[in-house]
């Protein structure tokens, strides 16, 4: 149905493309995912809702509705916001890519007919994973009490961003000669339209304005979908224009010049080459010139920014004391660092994933992996080494996030728990997304492959992971007051006071179990993933060697397969021919007596006639 429309609406192409994506196994399990994740959320949202109503008669579940229907609305927007970039990014980049399309440019199809019908192809993906959240989107907004209007708005906003940033993923990818820069620049462009004010920021990200769709905020939000939907056709068109040029025009035949290295390399390191060659001799800006620029501007602008506005503060303070001078300080320090921390934190954790994904892609794309796979290197050593080159690279951008949130707290300007819980946070995400990085990055073709499997994971993980913590922490939660209220009634009993309530103890536990219990699990995740790496490393590598406990595993899901399969074409015949004899050797051989005639290996099922 969504091809034969796609067909009769947007040309010949696109109804090919929609059929062809919708058919594969992965579009299928993408979705199945997404699905699944919405309705894991709406579950665990009513399971609460239940056990609040057991627990309390005056509870109220119009404020945990609400908060459900932000849950689930946010996650769509950032399946629209990260997913079609992945998707379109290496669409019409790369040598596979730029031959097929300088085909299609040979037949009788427009260049607006074939972007259009790429586009359409990878957005019915998109829409099919929308799709599989609809009801429990639409069930939240029943419980809400939302109306006709209010549900569309729901509806209609994630579906206008997902066609801008599939858009503008297009035309960066007809500009840009690499996947990996074009997934780059359209997400700095999405980072500074969330962070600044660009498009109605506040409609982007339901948590930071709760009353978006419960009251006269619609009227912004159905602008901001109207500002990415437009800025979805003009991406697709400027793709259009630019696809005839970009593919048969010289510029992509011309050969770079390599820049030199500024910085003095040290001598080779005998004992570790590999962790020598990515320290010193890798290009530090894998991800391109446009990601070297962003990370310069992005250290400056956090790091410097935030270090100026402290010393300004401390002059204020100690120097020249100035009230005036330090309430305007400490206020922007607040904004400035405070409100966009867990921003930062999330834009340094998705730069590990993307530049670990690039770190192996990279290689083979230069054609320089084979001479490392054919090294004496233990895989050990080589994933060690791209792990260290990966935050050698991005160390820079670390230090200068860390610097802002000491910076902060040290004015007061920001909590001590919240530069911790930052902190942590980095560092347990950063290692998922660095695992995962790595593991895409050495199962995938291309870079910018691996680039949309590491965002498609994290986000993934980041709505995932807290589902599952959130219900270890209830049954966790519910033992302890269970425990907490027998140990109150006995002490009660024995005319001990002063013990600590049993809502007390279950706030302090969440308090304290939250953050412990959901970067427990993403640094368990890494492990997990690492550990499957390092064993499957040979296989997925291009080795020969074993394939681990993920290739005993495969066995054991595709032996099904293998047994219909013997049952429908028999036993399979021995590959081993039979030997024969000449006549010295059977001269030679010693005579067997009562030895039985040799059985036939096949019998034959027809009848003698």
């Amino acid at each position: 149905m969504i091809a034969t429309l796609a067909t009769t609406l947007l040309g010949p192409l696109a109804g090919i493309e929609c059929r062809r994506a919708l058919g594969r196994g992965r579009s299928i399990w993408m979705r199945t995912a997404v699905g699944g994740l919405i309705l894991l959320i709406a579950l665990v949202m009513i399971w609460y809702w239940w056990l609040s109503q057991r627990i309390d008669d005056n509870f109220s579940g119009f404020g945990l509705a609400r908060n459900g229907l932000a849950i689930i609305e946010t996650a769509l927007i950032a399946t629209a916001l990260l997913i079609p970039p992945s998707l379109l990014a290496g669409e019409f980049t790369g040598s596979r890519g730029r031959e097929s399309l300088s085909l299609l440019l040979a037949t009788d199809l427009r260049p607006g007919e074939i972007v259009v019908g790429r586009i359409a192809g990878k957005q019915a993906q998109v829409a099919m994973m929308l799709a599989a959240a609809l009801p429990a989107l639409v069930y939240y907004a029943v419980l809400c009490g939302f109306g006709i209007e209010q549900t569309a708005t729901l509806v209609a906003l994630p579906v206008c961003i997902a066609l801008g940033s599939g858009g503008v993923a297009a035309a960066a990818s007809v500009v840009s000669s690499r996947g990996r820069d074009a997934l780059l620049a359209v997400f700095l462009l999405e980072f500074a339209a969330c962070l600044g004010d660009w498009f109605g920021a506040d409609a982007v990200v339901p948590f930071q304005q709760p009353d978006l769709f419960f009251g006269a905020a619609i009227g912004r939000a159905w602008l901001t979908a109207l500002c990415w939907a437009s800025l979805g056709v003009l991406g697709a068109g400027l793709a259009a224009w630019r696809l005839r040029p970009s593919i048969l025009g010289e510029r992509n035949n011309a050969q770079r010049k390599r820049s030199r290295r500024g910085w003095v390399v040290p001598p080779v390191d005998e004992n570790r080459p590999m962790l020598w060659k990515e320290l010193y001799i890798e290009r530090v800006a894998t991800l391109g010139r446009l990601g070297r620029w962003a990370g310069v501007l992005l250290v400056l602008g956090f790091g410097g920014g935030s270090l100026t506005l402290g010393l300004i503060t401390f002059y204020s303070v100690w120097i020249a004391p100035n009230r005036t001078l330090y309430d305007s300080m400490h206020a922007l320090l607040s904004e400035y660092v405070g409100g966009s921390g867990w921003f930062l934190g999330w834009l340094i954790q998705a730069a590990i994933g993307l530049r670990a994904a690039a770190s192996i892609a990279a290689e083979r794309e230069r054609g320089s992996w084979d001479s490392i796979l054919t090294s004496p290197l233990e895989p050990a050593e080589i994933l060690i080494a791209k792990f260290w080159g990966n935050l050698r690279a991005l160390t820079p951008l670390i230090a200068s996030a860390l610097l802002a949130w000491t910076i902060a707290a040290g004015c007061g300007a920001e909590s001590w728990l919240n530069v911790f819980k930052w902190t942590l946070g980095l560092c347990a995400v950063g290692s998922f997304t660095a695992a995962l990085g790595m593991r895409a990055s050495l199962g995938s073709t291309t870079a910018t492959r691996a680039s949309g499997v590491v965002i498609a994971g994290w986000v993934g993980a980041m709505f995932a992971v807290p589902i599952v913590a959130a219900v270890v922490m209830a049954i966790t939660a519910a033992v302890v007051m269970t425990v907490a209220f027998v140990s109150e009634w006995v002490a009660q009993g024995l005319g001990v006071t002063g013990t600590p309530s049993g809502m007390t103890v279950v706030r302090v536990v969440i308090f304290w179990g939250w953050p412990t219990l959901t970067n427990g699990i993403f640094i368990l995740l890494a492990l997990a993933i690492l550990a499957d790496t390092r064993l499957r490393f040979d296989a997925l590598a291009g080795r020969v060697a074993g394939e681990g406990a993920g290739g005993l595993i495969s066995r054991y899901m595709n032996a099904p397969k293998r047994l219909a399969k013997r049952k429908k074409h028999g036993p399979t015949p021995p590959t081993t021919p039979p030997t024969t004899l000449g006549p010295a050797d059977a001269a030679s051989r010693p005579a067997q007596p009562d030895a039985p005639p040799p059985e036939p290996a096949f019998e034959s099922t027809s009848s003698a006639g």
